[in-house]
Protein backbone atom coordinates (compact mmCIF):
# COMPACT_ATOMS: atom_id res chain seq x y z
CA UNK A 1 0.00 0.00 0.00
CA UNK A 2 1.32 3.69 -0.57
CA UNK A 3 1.27 6.56 1.80
CA UNK A 4 -2.38 7.94 0.90
CA UNK A 5 -4.08 4.22 1.84
CA UNK A 6 -1.96 4.06 5.09
CA UNK A 7 -3.22 7.61 5.78
CA UNK A 8 -6.97 6.56 4.82
CA UNK A 9 -6.86 3.59 7.24
CA UNK A 10 -5.03 5.57 10.03
CA UNK A 11 -8.46 8.02 9.72
CA UNK A 12 -10.88 5.54 9.16
CA UNK A 13 -10.10 3.59 12.46
CA UNK A 14 -9.55 7.12 14.16
CA UNK A 15 -13.38 7.92 12.86
CA UNK A 16 -14.94 4.30 14.30
CA UNK A 17 -13.19 4.96 18.05
CA UNK A 18 -14.60 8.68 17.37
CA UNK A 19 -17.82 7.47 17.33
CA UNK A 20 -17.90 4.92 19.95
CA UNK A 21 -16.66 8.51 22.26
CA UNK A 22 -19.79 10.22 20.84
CA UNK A 23 -22.36 7.06 21.46
CA UNK A 24 -20.78 7.09 24.73
CA UNK A 25 -22.11 9.67 25.79
CA UNK A 26 -25.67 8.57 24.98
CA UNK A 27 -25.63 5.66 26.65
CA UNK A 28 -27.88 6.14 30.40
CA UNK A 29 -29.45 2.35 30.42
CA UNK A 30 -28.69 -1.25 30.18
CA UNK A 31 -31.28 -0.89 26.98
CA UNK A 32 -28.96 1.55 25.68
CA UNK A 33 -26.11 -0.05 25.72
CA UNK A 34 -26.96 -3.68 24.59
CA UNK A 35 -29.62 -2.89 21.78
CA UNK A 36 -29.19 0.72 21.33
CA UNK A 37 -32.63 1.65 22.72
CA UNK A 38 -34.50 0.35 20.13
CA UNK A 39 -33.28 3.13 17.79
CA UNK A 40 -32.44 1.36 14.48
CA UNK A 41 -34.74 1.67 10.90
CA UNK A 42 -34.85 -0.48 8.19
CA UNK A 43 -31.64 -0.05 5.65
CA UNK A 44 -29.81 0.95 9.30
CA UNK A 45 -30.33 -2.72 10.62
CA UNK A 46 -29.87 -4.37 7.54
CA UNK A 47 -26.74 -3.05 7.02
CA UNK A 48 -25.63 -3.58 10.49
CA UNK A 49 -26.72 -7.69 10.12
CA UNK A 50 -24.37 -7.73 7.02
CA UNK A 51 -21.65 -5.78 8.42
CA UNK A 52 -21.45 -8.08 11.39
CA UNK A 53 -22.53 -11.53 10.23
CA UNK A 54 -19.80 -11.07 7.62
CA UNK A 55 -16.89 -11.06 9.42
CA UNK A 56 -13.09 -12.90 9.38
CA UNK A 57 -15.12 -16.51 8.47
CA UNK A 58 -17.19 -15.26 6.01
CA UNK A 59 -14.86 -12.86 4.11
CA UNK A 60 -11.56 -14.28 4.28
CA UNK A 61 -12.56 -18.15 5.20
CA UNK A 62 -14.73 -18.67 2.36
CA UNK A 63 -12.63 -16.95 -0.45
CA UNK A 64 -9.60 -18.87 0.94
CA UNK A 65 -12.62 -21.81 0.80
CA UNK A 66 -13.11 -21.22 -3.24
CA UNK A 67 -9.02 -21.44 -3.88
CA UNK A 68 -9.66 -24.84 -2.82
CA UNK A 69 -13.65 -26.41 -4.06
CA UNK A 70 -14.32 -23.69 -6.18
CA UNK A 71 -18.21 -22.07 -6.89
CA UNK A 72 -18.79 -24.62 -4.13
CA UNK A 73 -17.92 -22.29 -1.29
CA UNK A 74 -20.92 -19.89 -2.24
CA UNK A 75 -23.56 -22.55 -0.99
CA UNK A 76 -22.23 -21.22 2.16
CA UNK A 77 -22.97 -17.84 1.11
CA UNK A 78 -26.78 -19.34 -0.24
CA UNK A 79 -27.60 -20.63 3.14
CA UNK A 80 -26.76 -18.11 5.22
CA UNK A 81 -28.92 -15.35 2.89
CA UNK A 82 -31.74 -18.08 3.00
CA UNK A 83 -31.31 -17.46 6.54
CA UNK A 84 -31.95 -14.27 6.88
CA UNK A 85 -34.75 -14.38 4.44
CA UNK A 86 -36.49 -17.16 6.31
CA UNK A 87 -36.10 -15.15 9.55
CA UNK A 88 -37.51 -12.21 8.29
CA UNK A 89 -41.18 -14.03 8.87
CA UNK A 90 -39.93 -14.61 13.03
CA UNK A 91 -37.87 -11.55 13.22
CA UNK A 92 -41.74 -9.19 14.08
CA UNK A 93 -42.42 -12.04 16.95
CA UNK A 94 -39.03 -11.27 18.07
CA UNK A 95 -39.21 -7.65 18.76
CA UNK A 96 -42.94 -8.26 20.03
CA UNK A 97 -41.59 -9.98 22.77
CA UNK A 98 -39.57 -7.17 23.75
CA UNK A 99 -36.61 -8.74 25.40
CA UNK A 100 -33.28 -7.71 25.68
CA UNK A 101 -30.88 -10.40 25.03
CA UNK A 102 -31.46 -13.95 23.59
CA UNK A 103 -31.44 -15.69 27.40
CA UNK A 104 -34.42 -14.17 28.39
CA UNK A 105 -36.00 -14.49 24.65
CA UNK A 106 -35.50 -18.76 24.65
CA UNK A 107 -36.12 -19.15 28.71
CA UNK A 108 -36.97 -15.92 30.11
CA UNK A 109 -40.67 -17.76 30.99
CA UNK A 110 -39.14 -20.48 32.39
CA UNK A 111 -36.94 -19.27 35.62
CA UNK A 112 -33.69 -18.79 36.11
CA UNK A 113 -32.15 -22.52 35.91
CA UNK A 114 -32.60 -22.11 31.67
CA UNK A 115 -31.80 -18.69 31.42
CA UNK A 116 -28.72 -19.20 32.86
CA UNK A 117 -27.48 -22.15 30.87
CA UNK A 118 -28.51 -20.54 27.82
CA UNK A 119 -26.46 -18.07 28.77
CA UNK A 120 -22.95 -19.48 29.38
CA UNK A 121 -23.52 -21.01 25.71
CA UNK A 122 -24.02 -18.21 24.48
CA UNK A 123 -21.19 -16.89 26.06
CA UNK A 124 -19.30 -19.52 25.15
CA UNK A 125 -19.98 -19.06 20.97
CA UNK A 126 -19.56 -15.64 21.28
CA UNK A 127 -16.27 -16.17 23.10
CA UNK A 128 -15.46 -18.41 19.90
CA UNK A 129 -16.71 -16.01 17.32
CA UNK A 130 -14.55 -13.39 18.63
CA UNK A 131 -11.39 -15.33 18.85
CA UNK A 132 -11.97 -15.77 14.98
CA UNK A 133 -12.53 -12.64 14.23
CA UNK A 134 -9.38 -11.50 16.44
CA UNK A 135 -7.16 -13.77 14.49
CA UNK A 136 -8.56 -12.96 11.41
CA UNK A 137 -8.47 -8.80 12.13
CA UNK A 138 -4.43 -9.35 13.20
CA UNK A 139 -3.58 -11.16 10.00
CA UNK A 140 -4.93 -8.42 7.89
CA UNK A 141 -2.53 -5.89 9.95
CA UNK A 142 0.79 -8.39 9.77
CA UNK A 143 -0.12 -8.25 5.99
CA UNK A 144 -0.70 -4.53 5.57
CA UNK A 145 2.59 -4.26 7.95
CA UNK A 146 4.66 -6.64 6.34
CA UNK A 147 7.33 -3.75 5.15
CA UNK A 148 8.14 -3.54 9.04
CA UNK A 149 7.98 -7.14 9.90
CA UNK A 150 5.15 -7.17 11.95
CA UNK A 151 4.83 -10.13 14.21
CA UNK A 152 1.25 -12.02 14.55
CA UNK A 153 1.62 -11.77 18.10
CA UNK A 154 1.64 -7.60 18.20
CA UNK A 155 -0.78 -7.76 15.87
CA UNK A 156 -2.92 -9.85 17.88
CA UNK A 157 -2.33 -7.66 21.10
CA UNK A 158 -3.31 -4.48 19.06
CA UNK A 159 -6.50 -5.87 17.59
CA UNK A 160 -7.15 -6.88 20.60
CA UNK A 161 -6.85 -3.56 22.08
CA UNK A 162 -8.82 -1.68 19.68
CA UNK A 163 -11.70 -4.20 20.10
CA UNK A 164 -11.97 -3.63 23.58
CA UNK A 165 -11.75 0.09 23.45
CA UNK A 166 -14.42 0.60 20.87
CA UNK A 167 -16.76 -2.02 22.65
CA UNK A 168 -16.16 -0.56 26.25
CA UNK A 169 -16.84 2.69 24.69
CA UNK A 170 -19.99 2.81 22.69
CA UNK A 171 -21.90 -0.57 23.09
CA UNK A 172 -24.35 -1.56 20.42
CA UNK A 173 -25.20 1.97 19.53
CA UNK A 174 -22.01 2.81 18.20
CA UNK A 175 -21.97 -0.98 16.58
CA UNK A 176 -24.59 -0.14 14.14
CA UNK A 177 -23.63 3.29 13.23
CA UNK A 178 -20.31 2.59 12.38
CA UNK A 179 -21.60 -0.92 10.64
CA UNK A 180 -23.20 1.56 8.04
CA UNK A 181 -20.65 3.18 6.92
CA UNK A 182 -18.84 -0.51 6.79
CA UNK A 183 -21.43 -1.97 4.85
CA UNK A 184 -21.51 0.37 2.05
CA UNK A 185 -17.63 0.28 1.69
CA UNK A 186 -18.01 -2.99 1.72
CA UNK A 187 -20.65 -3.70 -0.48
CA UNK A 188 -18.93 -1.79 -3.24
CA UNK A 189 -15.79 -3.32 -3.30
CA UNK A 190 -17.41 -7.01 -2.66
CA UNK A 191 -19.96 -6.56 -5.27
CA UNK A 192 -18.73 -3.97 -7.74
CA UNK A 193 -15.27 -3.32 -7.84
CA UNK A 194 -13.50 -6.44 -6.48
CA UNK A 195 -15.09 -8.57 -9.35
CA UNK A 196 -14.19 -5.87 -12.18
CA UNK A 197 -10.94 -6.11 -10.87
CA UNK A 198 -10.11 -9.48 -10.26
CA UNK A 199 -11.57 -9.91 -14.04
CA UNK A 200 -9.32 -6.87 -15.66
CA UNK A 201 -5.72 -8.22 -13.82
CA UNK A 202 -6.97 -11.62 -14.66
CA UNK A 203 -7.27 -11.18 -18.51
CA UNK A 204 -11.33 -12.11 -18.34
CA UNK A 205 -13.59 -14.15 -16.49
CA UNK A 206 -12.72 -17.28 -19.23
CA UNK A 207 -9.16 -17.49 -18.10
CA UNK A 208 -10.09 -17.78 -14.52
CA UNK A 209 -12.57 -20.30 -15.05
CA UNK A 210 -10.45 -22.60 -16.91
CA UNK A 211 -7.51 -21.88 -14.55
CA UNK A 212 -10.14 -23.01 -11.87
CA UNK A 213 -11.16 -26.23 -14.24
CA UNK A 214 -7.36 -26.96 -14.55
CA UNK A 215 -6.86 -27.36 -10.64
CA UNK A 216 -9.88 -29.99 -10.87
CA UNK A 217 -12.60 -27.62 -9.17
CA UNK A 218 -15.08 -24.95 -11.10
CA UNK A 219 -16.15 -21.44 -11.18
CA UNK A 220 -19.62 -21.56 -12.78
CA UNK A 221 -20.67 -25.01 -11.78
CA UNK A 222 -21.10 -25.43 -7.78
CA UNK A 223 -22.47 -28.90 -8.24
CA UNK A 224 -18.89 -30.30 -9.91
CA UNK A 225 -17.61 -32.78 -7.56
CA UNK A 226 -20.14 -32.74 -5.11
CA UNK A 227 -22.96 -34.50 -4.18
CA UNK A 228 -26.40 -33.46 -3.24
CA UNK A 229 -26.05 -34.66 0.65
CA UNK A 230 -23.12 -32.45 1.06
CA UNK A 231 -24.51 -29.17 -0.72
CA UNK A 232 -27.30 -29.72 1.28
CA UNK A 233 -25.42 -29.97 4.72
CA UNK A 234 -23.65 -26.97 4.31
CA UNK A 235 -26.45 -24.89 3.07
CA UNK A 236 -28.42 -25.95 6.04
CA UNK A 237 -25.48 -25.02 8.49
CA UNK A 238 -25.44 -22.29 7.21
CA UNK A 239 -29.37 -21.87 7.71
CA UNK A 240 -29.58 -22.83 10.64
CA UNK A 241 -26.50 -21.35 12.31
CA UNK A 242 -28.23 -17.61 11.50
CA UNK A 243 -30.96 -18.28 12.92
CA UNK A 244 -29.00 -19.38 16.29
CA UNK A 245 -26.35 -17.10 16.57
CA UNK A 246 -27.03 -14.86 19.43
CA UNK A 247 -26.44 -11.61 17.51
CA UNK A 248 -28.72 -12.22 14.74
CA UNK A 249 -32.34 -11.89 17.26
CA UNK A 250 -30.56 -9.21 18.92
CA UNK A 251 -30.69 -6.92 16.26
CA UNK A 252 -34.36 -7.84 15.80
CA UNK A 253 -34.96 -6.51 19.15
CA UNK A 254 -33.06 -3.62 18.72
CA UNK A 255 -35.26 -2.43 15.70
CA UNK A 256 -37.64 0.13 15.95
CA UNK A 257 -40.98 -1.79 14.77
CA UNK A 258 -41.68 -5.29 13.63
CA UNK A 259 -42.47 -3.87 10.42
CA UNK A 260 -39.20 -2.26 9.98
CA UNK A 261 -36.90 -6.13 11.32
CA UNK A 262 -39.16 -7.83 8.77
CA UNK A 263 -37.74 -5.89 6.00
CA UNK A 264 -34.19 -5.32 7.19
CA UNK A 265 -33.63 -9.09 7.07
CA UNK A 266 -34.99 -9.60 3.64
CA UNK A 267 -32.70 -7.20 2.69
CA UNK A 268 -29.76 -8.62 4.47
CA UNK A 269 -30.21 -11.86 3.02
CA UNK A 270 -30.41 -10.74 -0.66
CA UNK A 271 -27.45 -8.85 -0.28
CA UNK A 272 -25.69 -11.93 1.62
CA UNK A 273 -26.15 -13.69 -2.13
CA UNK A 274 -24.65 -11.00 -3.86
CA UNK A 275 -21.75 -10.72 -1.60
CA UNK A 276 -21.14 -14.31 -1.97
CA UNK A 277 -20.82 -14.32 -5.77
CA UNK A 278 -18.32 -11.63 -5.20
CA UNK A 279 -16.31 -13.47 -3.26
CA UNK A 280 -16.30 -16.14 -5.36
CA UNK A 281 -15.13 -14.02 -8.21
CA UNK A 282 -12.56 -12.55 -6.10
CA UNK A 283 -10.97 -15.43 -4.48
CA UNK A 284 -10.85 -17.61 -7.92
CA UNK A 285 -8.85 -14.60 -9.47
CA UNK A 286 -7.04 -14.03 -6.54
CA UNK A 287 -5.94 -18.15 -6.99
CA UNK A 288 -4.80 -17.05 -10.66
CA UNK A 289 -3.26 -13.82 -9.66
CA UNK A 290 -1.20 -14.93 -6.70
CA UNK A 291 -0.25 -18.38 -7.69
CA UNK A 292 2.53 -18.62 -4.33
CA UNK A 293 -0.24 -17.95 -2.41
CA UNK A 294 -0.01 -20.76 0.42
CA UNK A 295 3.74 -21.14 -0.02
CA UNK A 296 4.10 -17.62 0.74
CA UNK A 297 1.34 -16.70 3.15
CA UNK A 298 0.87 -20.56 4.52
CA UNK A 299 -3.16 -20.92 4.04
CA UNK A 300 -5.37 -19.97 1.33
CA UNK A 301 -7.13 -17.72 3.62
CA UNK A 302 -4.97 -14.97 2.49
CA UNK A 303 -6.48 -14.70 -0.69
CA UNK A 304 -8.54 -11.82 0.32
CA UNK A 305 -6.72 -9.76 1.93
CA UNK A 306 -3.41 -10.01 -0.58
CA UNK A 307 -5.93 -9.57 -3.62
CA UNK A 308 -6.97 -6.30 -2.36
CA UNK A 309 -3.08 -5.14 -1.49
CA UNK A 310 -1.70 -5.83 -4.52
CA UNK A 311 -4.70 -5.15 -6.87
CA UNK A 312 -7.26 -2.68 -5.49
CA UNK A 313 -6.84 1.19 -7.12
CA UNK A 314 -5.18 3.29 -4.41
CA UNK A 315 -7.15 5.11 -1.72
CA UNK A 316 -9.93 2.46 -2.29
CA UNK A 317 -7.58 0.07 -1.51
CA UNK A 318 -6.85 1.48 1.98
CA UNK A 319 -10.68 2.26 2.10
CA UNK A 320 -11.29 -1.82 1.38
CA UNK A 321 -8.76 -2.86 4.20
CA UNK A 322 -10.27 -0.50 6.45
CA UNK A 323 -13.85 -1.58 5.41
CA UNK A 324 -12.58 -5.36 5.88
CA UNK A 325 -10.67 -4.66 9.33
CA UNK A 326 -14.05 -2.10 10.65
CA UNK A 327 -16.53 -5.29 9.36
CA UNK A 328 -14.29 -8.00 11.27
CA UNK A 329 -13.96 -5.54 14.59
CA UNK A 330 -18.06 -4.92 14.01
CA UNK A 331 -18.62 -8.56 14.44
CA UNK A 332 -15.93 -8.34 16.91
CA UNK A 333 -17.63 -5.60 18.79
CA UNK A 334 -20.96 -7.40 18.94
CA UNK A 335 -19.89 -10.76 20.14
CA UNK A 336 -17.74 -9.13 22.95
CA UNK A 337 -20.89 -7.30 23.85
CA UNK A 338 -23.12 -10.67 23.16
CA UNK A 339 -20.71 -12.51 25.90
CA UNK A 340 -20.87 -9.86 28.47
CA UNK A 341 -24.51 -9.24 28.46
CA UNK A 342 -24.93 -12.85 28.91
CA UNK A 343 -22.67 -13.35 31.58
CA UNK A 344 -22.92 -9.88 33.06
CA UNK A 345 -26.82 -8.96 32.35
CA UNK A 346 -28.55 -12.86 32.33
CA UNK A 347 -26.47 -14.46 34.76
CA UNK A 348 -25.48 -11.53 37.03
CA UNK A 349 -29.12 -10.61 37.31
CA UNK A 350 -29.71 -13.69 38.19
CA UNK A 351 -27.05 -13.69 41.09
CA UNK A 352 -28.36 -10.02 42.22
CA UNK A 353 -31.49 -9.42 40.74
CA UNK A 354 -31.39 -5.47 42.19
CA UNK A 355 -28.70 -4.28 40.11
CA UNK A 356 -29.21 -0.85 38.82
CA UNK A 357 -28.60 0.40 35.26
CA UNK A 358 -25.11 1.72 36.91
CA UNK A 359 -24.01 -1.25 37.97
CA UNK A 360 -24.96 -3.22 35.41
CA UNK A 361 -23.26 -0.57 32.38
CA UNK A 362 -20.13 -0.79 34.60
CA UNK A 363 -20.21 -4.61 34.96
CA UNK A 364 -20.71 -5.04 31.05
CA UNK A 365 -17.76 -3.07 30.11
CA UNK A 366 -15.11 -4.87 32.86
CA UNK A 367 -17.05 -7.95 30.85
CA UNK A 368 -15.84 -6.63 28.03
CA UNK A 369 -12.34 -5.94 28.99
CA UNK A 370 -12.13 -9.83 30.55
CA UNK A 371 -13.36 -11.51 27.73
CA UNK A 372 -11.62 -9.42 24.95
CA UNK A 373 -8.51 -10.42 27.22
CA UNK A 374 -9.53 -14.01 27.01
CA UNK A 375 -10.25 -14.01 23.69
CA UNK A 376 -6.73 -12.65 23.20
CA UNK A 377 -4.89 -15.78 24.69
CA UNK A 378 -7.14 -17.90 22.55
CA UNK A 379 -6.61 -16.03 19.11
CA UNK A 380 -2.84 -16.76 19.55
CA UNK A 381 -3.73 -20.65 19.39
CA UNK A 382 -6.15 -20.64 16.68
CA UNK A 383 -5.43 -23.14 13.52
CA UNK A 384 -8.02 -22.26 11.39
CA UNK A 385 -10.72 -19.82 10.88
CA UNK A 386 -13.01 -21.75 8.89
CA UNK A 387 -13.19 -25.27 11.05
CA UNK A 388 -13.44 -23.01 13.98
CA UNK A 389 -16.57 -21.25 12.65
CA UNK A 390 -17.85 -24.25 11.66
CA UNK A 391 -17.67 -25.80 15.29
CA UNK A 392 -19.54 -22.88 16.61
CA UNK A 393 -22.59 -22.86 14.06
CA UNK A 394 -23.04 -26.24 14.90
CA UNK A 395 -23.44 -25.48 18.81
CA UNK A 396 -25.91 -23.29 18.13
CA UNK A 397 -27.50 -24.68 15.44
CA UNK A 398 -27.82 -28.00 17.95
CA UNK A 399 -28.49 -26.11 21.45
CA UNK A 400 -30.85 -23.36 20.63
CA UNK A 401 -33.05 -23.76 16.87
CA UNK A 402 -35.58 -26.09 18.30
CA UNK A 403 -36.04 -24.37 21.55
CA UNK A 404 -35.88 -21.07 20.25
CA UNK A 405 -38.91 -21.88 18.19
CA UNK A 406 -40.69 -23.87 21.05
CA UNK A 407 -40.62 -20.61 23.34
CA UNK A 408 -41.59 -18.42 20.36
CA UNK A 409 -44.83 -20.81 18.78
CA UNK A 410 -45.44 -23.58 21.27
CA UNK A 411 -47.51 -22.61 24.48
CA UNK A 412 -47.51 -26.36 25.65
CA UNK A 413 -43.14 -26.16 25.95
CA UNK A 414 -42.07 -26.31 29.72
CA UNK A 415 -39.23 -25.33 32.02
CA UNK A 416 -37.22 -28.53 31.86
CA UNK A 417 -38.45 -29.26 28.24
CA UNK A 418 -36.27 -26.31 27.33
CA UNK A 419 -33.80 -26.41 29.36
CA UNK A 420 -33.20 -30.13 28.41
CA UNK A 421 -33.70 -29.74 24.82
CA UNK A 422 -30.64 -26.72 25.05
CA UNK A 423 -28.20 -28.75 27.11
CA UNK A 424 -28.81 -32.62 24.93
CA UNK A 425 -28.06 -30.54 22.04
CA UNK A 426 -25.20 -28.63 22.75
CA UNK A 427 -23.97 -32.07 24.63
CA UNK A 428 -24.23 -33.84 21.77
CA UNK A 429 -22.56 -31.71 19.41
CA UNK A 430 -19.75 -31.13 21.54
CA UNK A 431 -19.33 -34.85 22.20
CA UNK A 432 -19.52 -35.64 18.64
CA UNK A 433 -16.84 -32.99 17.61
CA UNK A 434 -14.30 -34.51 20.14
CA UNK A 435 -14.89 -37.78 19.20
CA UNK A 436 -14.45 -36.76 15.39
CA UNK A 437 -17.70 -38.31 14.28
CA UNK A 438 -19.76 -36.05 12.13
CA UNK A 439 -23.19 -38.00 11.64
CA UNK A 440 -26.30 -37.35 9.98
CA UNK A 441 -25.79 -34.81 7.21
CA UNK A 442 -21.99 -34.55 7.98
CA UNK A 443 -22.50 -32.16 10.57
CA UNK A 444 -23.22 -32.79 14.25
CA UNK A 445 -25.35 -30.11 14.47
CA UNK A 446 -28.10 -31.80 12.70
CA UNK A 447 -28.12 -35.16 14.69
CA UNK A 448 -27.75 -32.07 17.75
CA UNK A 449 -30.86 -30.31 16.18
CA UNK A 450 -32.71 -33.72 16.34
CA UNK A 451 -32.27 -34.91 19.63
CA UNK A 452 -32.50 -31.20 21.20
CA UNK A 453 -35.88 -31.49 19.72
CA UNK A 454 -36.79 -34.81 21.11
CA UNK A 455 -36.20 -33.15 24.00
CA UNK A 456 -37.46 -30.21 24.26
CA UNK A 457 -41.29 -31.95 23.06
CA UNK A 458 -41.00 -35.39 25.12
CA UNK A 459 -39.98 -33.29 28.63
CA UNK A 460 -42.65 -30.96 27.89
CA UNK A 461 -44.99 -33.25 27.68
CA UNK A 462 -43.78 -35.46 30.78
CA UNK A 463 -43.39 -31.82 32.79
CA UNK A 464 -46.98 -30.82 31.34
CA UNK A 465 -50.38 -30.07 32.82
CA UNK A 466 -52.19 -27.04 33.50
CA UNK A 467 -48.90 -25.31 34.02
CA UNK A 468 -47.75 -25.68 30.82
CA UNK A 469 -49.77 -23.83 28.96
CA UNK A 470 -48.12 -20.38 29.06
CA UNK A 471 -48.00 -17.95 26.62
CA UNK A 472 -44.89 -15.89 25.27
CA UNK A 473 -46.45 -12.17 25.66
CA UNK A 474 -45.90 -10.71 21.50
CA UNK A 475 -46.77 -7.36 20.94
CA UNK A 476 -46.69 -8.28 16.46
CA UNK A 477 -46.92 -4.45 15.69
CA UNK A 478 -43.71 -3.47 18.54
Amino acid sequence: MGAFDYVVLLIYILALLLIGYIASKKIETVNDYILGGNRFGTFTLAASLMATLTGAGMTMGVAGDVVNVGAFAVWQYVGFGLGLICFSIISPRIRGAKKQSLSTLIAGEFGNTPRVIVAVLCAIYCMGSATICIRGMSSIIVYVAEPWGVSIETATIVTTLIAIIYTTLGGLYADVWADVIQFLIMASGIIIIGPAVSIIESGGIGIIADFMQSNGVSLYNPFQGNNIVSILSIMLIMFSATWGDPTVPQRAMASVSGKSAKKSFFIAGVSAILFGIGILIIGAGGAYLIPDLVERYGTSEAVFPIFVLNYFPTGMKGFMIAAVISAILSTLDSMLLMASTSLVYDVGSVIKPGASDKQLNKGLRIGVIILGSIGLFVALKLPSMLSAMYFIFSLVTGAFLAPLLATLYWEKATKWGITLGVVSGAVVVIGMYIGGVMGLGGDPAFTGLIISSIFVYIVSYLTGGSKSKRVLTVSEEA
